[in-house]
């Protein structure tokens, strides 16, 4: 399981470029706009870091404006994806994206492809904190070796059922 503290120490990294954490006001505008309550995990995750981008995606912020890639962006291009139980909170960089289900009580990370926004095609994550640490990693594994993703995030195994990408 990822570890919160070990990634508030990676985004300190020279290498990493977090965006500023957000308080709650900026939490409860968005909540108020878009009538929905933001999971406990990813307001964790805001209050850490509103986003950042990294070379294998980029994790969105709340709201970046009209023109930028973020949640509020996506939900605001792609209405049938919070329609259909999910939140996109990252982008794979092509157009698809990295959504929470809603749905489930634990919220994994769905992937998310923009030519079935409203289907989530299999569970890359078993949490935002394991999404992010998979990003830190930037590891081509994450998508392939299974024996990799479990050692990294072995609570995704949990969500076989709703579909694994290397199953």
């Amino acid at each position: 399981m990822a570890d919160q503290q070990n990634i508030a120490r990676r985004l300190t990294e020279p290498d990493v470029t977090p965006r500023q954490p957000l308080g709650d006001r900026e939490l409860a505008r968005f909540e108020r706009e878009f009538r929905l309550t933001l999971p406990e995990q990813l307001v964790a995750w805001l209050k850490l870091s509103n986003g950042i981008v990294l070379s294998g995606g980029y994790l969105y912020p709340l709201d970046s404006g009209p023109s930028a890639d973020s949640i509020a962006q996506s939900i605001r291009e792609h209405p049938e994806i919070l329609g259909s139980g999910m939140l996109p909170v990252a982008g794979d960089g092509c157009g698809n994206h990295y959504a929470m289900l809603l749905t489930h009580p634990r919220q994994p990370i769905v992937y998310v492809q923009l030519e079935e926004p409203d289907k989530p095609a299999f569970v890359v994550a078993s949490s935002v904190w394991a999404l992010v640490q998979f990003f830190l990693l930037d590891d081509k594994r994450w998508w392939t070796d299974k024996n990799w993703v479990l050692q990294i995030d072995p609570a995704v195994a949990e969500f076989a059922p709703l579909g694994l990408r290397w199953i």
